[in-house]
């Protein structure tokens, strides 16, 4: 991954991708106009697939192919919005998300919906 490179997430739906070296966005995507957006990472292996997961005060995480800006899946578990998103600085496939809930839930994104949470962590 581009270390000069870094994404931002507005509450008006927007994801924009930074280029540090030019200090100007070079991609927006317009991921939503009626959820406000708390979260993007992009994953750290874009070599194997350039995804950005979002969250949002909705209860889903949405990932999304950077290069064509179209979703690709779907996340379903947390109850009430998703405060953030991490991906694993090891595992290719794997998200991490903390959402109002109160919990923790790391997924594999080789699957989707409800499927893709593989453990939940909670208080």
């Amino acid at each position: 991954v581009d270390t000069g490179a870094f994404v931002s997430a507005s509450s008006a739906g927007q994801v924009l991708l930074w280029d540090t070296n030019q200090m100007a966005p070079v991609t927006c995507l317009q991921l939503t106009d009626t959820t406000i957006l708390r979260s993007a990472a992009m994953s750290p292996t874009a070599e194997q697939h350039m995804l950005l997961a979002t969250a949002s005060s909705r209860s889903d995480i949405q990932l999304c192919h950077v290069a064509s800006g179209s979703s690709t899946h779907t996340l379903v578990g947390h109850i009430g919005g998703v405060r953030a998103v991490a991906w694993s600085p090891v595992n290719p496939h794997s998200l991490v998300s903390g959402g109002d809930d109160g919990t923790i839930r790391v997924w594999d994104i080789r699957k989707s919906g409800s499927r893709a949470c593989i453990a939940i962590l909670s208080q």
